[in-house]
């Protein structure tokens, strides 16, 4: 699993052919996401990024804390619950680097 700052920073800053370095599978991969609508807006020491499906992730550098705004996603009894408006998985170029031993 991944703690929600690592993946917020990671969603801040991912450009094509990123990787995210895990311990396992974090069920937040297979929530929607989308393209990013942009780059990353700074103001101070705040980084903010958003995304097709409307989640925003958030990273303060001068803390080093991040926060993921999923939308439409919501955990009910430690699994996805998703509204019924479809949605594109993470975009192809964010992918996810699973460390697992073999």
């Amino acid at each position: 699993m991944c703690k929600e700052e690592l993946v917020a920073l990671f969603l801040v800053a991912v450009e094509e052919g990123g990787l995210l370095g895990c311990n396992g599978w974090d069920p937040t991969f297979e929530y929607p996401l989308g393209e990013p609508t942009g780059p990353a807006v700074v103001n101070g020491t705040i980084y903010t990024r958003t995304f097709a499906s409307g989640t925003v992730a958030t990273f303060d550098d001068s803390t080093r804390t991040g926060v993921v705004n999923w939308a439409s996603t919501h955990l009910t009894s430690g699994s996805a619950s998703r509204s019924s408006a479809p949605a594109k998985r993470w975009p192809s170029h964010v992918r996810a680097s699973i460390d697992q031993p073999i």
